[in-house]
C-alpha cells in the first residue's frame, strides 16, 4: 500500500558523489595535558585514514612526561562507509600500540575499553577518545558544513491520489488483483489501518479503551514501593570495566563514594564480603598489574596511607573489628584497586567458596608485599594457573583453622568462633 503511494525522486551520479563527500567528514583534535591543542585534522574522501602516534604530542619542541606510554604509531582512525550515513560520519578505530585507550561516548557517558589485537571501534560525532588512560584526549565532532547541510537526500515523493500506479501490472496474489472483478483495483482508505492477524478481541478492546485514571492514594502507594539504589555507572567493556566511570566522575555517584581528593578514590563494595568492604583506587585510569612499573611506588603509597587512615577511624570508632588491606592476586576487575575489608565476613553476597577463599588464602597479597614487591622488581606478575587453584581448595575458618564442608555451615560457626 505504501508502494503504490509512493514515487520515487529521480538521484543523479553526481548527486550521490556529493552525497557522500558531505557525510563522510570527521574533525579531529588531539589536546595536551593543559588543555593545548596539539593536533588538528580531518578525516574525508582525500585524507580517508590517519594514523596517530607520539610525535602528534610535540608542544614546542617537546614531548610530555608521559608521552613513553603512547606508541609511536598507536591509532588508526578511518571512515567506516557502511555506517557513515543520513549525516551521520563514523570512524572506524583501531588501536595499534600497547597500552589500551579509553573511549567516552557523547549519547550515554558510557566508557569502551580499546585493547590491541581486538576488533575496531566506531567513533560518532561527540565522543572523546583517550590515548592512555584518562591522559591525552581526542574530540571527535562533525564539521559545520556536515551538521547544517541542506545536500540533497532521497526521499519518497507522494503522488495524487488520482495517479497511483506501480511500475509494472499488479500480478496475482498481489492486493490489487481480484479475479471476481478484472480490471478493477480493490479500494481501500489510505488511512485504513491494516488487521493484524493475531490480534484478538480483548487486545482490541484494551488498545482502544483508555488507562484508568489512578487516585491520588495508589500514587502515593506506588511511590512508597519504589526503592531507592545507588546510581551504577554503564559498564564500559561489560564487568570488567565497571569501576572506571567512578574515578573519572566520582561526583556522579554521591552514595557510592566514600571519600575522594585529587590523587585517591575510595568507593563502597557494591557486593561486600563483609560488615565494611571498600576499593581504593587512583584518580587515573590503570590498566591492571600489568600497567604498573617502579614508579606507580608513590602512587601506590598514596593509597596504602589514606588505607590506614580509614582502619584507624574505624577501628575507633567500632572497637574489636580487625581489617586487612590488599589486593586480589588475579583481580576480576581491570582498574587497578586495593581492597580494605574487616575480618567478620558478615554479609549476605558471601555465597560460595570462591568468596571466602579469595580474602582468606595466599590470593588475597597484602598491601606491603605488593608494594615491596613492586619496588624491587619494578613489576608485577603472579602465576595465574597457581593462585586460581587457591580458589578451589577447602574451606577454613581464619580464625581456628577448622574445616567446613560449605558456606552455610561456615557463617554458623563465625557466629560462635573467636
Amino acid at each position: 500500500k505504501r508502494l503504490r503511494n509512493t514515487r520515487v525522486a529521480p538521484l543523479r551520479a553526481n548527486d550521490l558523489g556529493k552525497l557522500h563527500s558531505s557525510w563522510c567528514k570527521m574533525d579531529c583534535v588531539l589536546l595536551g595535558a593543559n588543555g593545548e591543542e596539539l593536533l588538528s585534522t580531518q578525516v574525508n574522501d582525500t585524507n580517508r585514514r590517519i594514523v596517530i602516534g607520539r610525535s602528534d604530542l610535540l608542544h614546542r619542541g617537546s614531548l610530555p612526561a608521559n608521552a613513553k606510554k603512547v606508541s609511536r604509531q598507536h591509532l588508526s582512525l578511518e571512515i567506516d562507509e557502511a555506517y557513515s550515513r543520513n549525516h551521520m560520519p563514523v570512524l572506524r578505530c583501531s588501536l595499534l600500540g600497547v597500552n589500551s585507550s579509553l573511549i567516552v561516548r557523547a549519547r550515554d557517558g558510557s566508557i569502551e575499553t580499546l585493547d590491541a589485537g581486538k576488533p575496531p571501534c566506531k567513533i560518532f560525532a561527540g565522543d572523546k577518545l583517550h590515548l592512555v588512560g584518562n591522559m591525552f584526549p581526542i574530540i571527535f565532532s562533525a564539521p559545520r558544513s556536515v551538521a547544517t547541510s541542506n545536500s540533497r537526500i532521497w526521499k519518497p515523493e507522494v503522488a495524487p491520489e488520482a495517479d497511483v500506479f506501480l511500475s509494472s501490472p499488479p500480478t496475482k496474489g498481489t492486493p490489487e488483483f481480484s479475479t471476481s472483478h478484472p480490471g478493477k483495483k480493490r479500494k481501500q482508505p489510505d488511512d485504513t489501518p491494516l488487521e493484524d492477524p493475531m490480534m484478538t478481541p480483548a487486545k482490541k478492546q484494551k488498545l482502544h479503551d483508555p488507562e484508568p485514571t489512578k487516585s491520588a492514594f495508589a500514587l502515593l502507594m506506588q511511590a512508597s514501593k519504589t526503592k531507592s539504589t545507588v546510581p551504577e555507572p554503564k559498564a564500559a567493556s561489560g564487568w570488567a570495566g565497571a569501576l572506571a566511570p567512578y574515578v573519572l566522575t566520582p561526583e556522579k555517584f554521591p552514595e557510592a563514594v566514600y571519600h575522594h581528593d585529587d590523587k585517591v578514590i575510595v568507593i563502597y563494595d557494591k557486593f561486600p564480603k563483609a560488615k565494611f568492604h571498600f576499593l581504593v583506587m587512583p584518580r587515573a585510569i590503570v590498566d591492571g598489574f600489568r600497567a604498573l612499573t617502579s614508579s606507580s611506588v608513590p602512587m601506590l603509597k598514596d593509597m596504602k596511607i589514606l588505607a590506614d587512615k580509614m582502619v584507624k577511624k574505624l577501628t575507633l570508632d567500632h572497637p574489636g573489628t580487625k581489617f586487612r588491606v590488599g589486593f586480589h592476586a588475579i583481580p576480576s576487575m581491570r582498574q587497578l584497586h586495593m581492597h580494605v575489608i574487616s575480618q567478620d565476613f558478615n554479609s549476605e553476597h558471601l555465597k560460595n567458596k570462591k568468596h571466602w577463599n579469595s580474602f582468606t588464602t595466599k590470593f588475597f597479597v597484602d598491601a606491603d608485599s605488593f608494594i615491596s614487591k613492586l619496588a624491587s622488581k619494578g613489576s608485577i606478575e603472579f602465576d595465574k594457573a597457581n593462585y586460581e587453584e587457591l580458589l578451589k581448595g577447602p574451606i577454613h575458618c581464619v580464625h581456628c583453622g577448622s574445616e567446613l564442608s560449605n558456606i552455610p555451615r561456615l557463617k554458623i560457626h563465625l557466629q560462635t568462633c573467636k
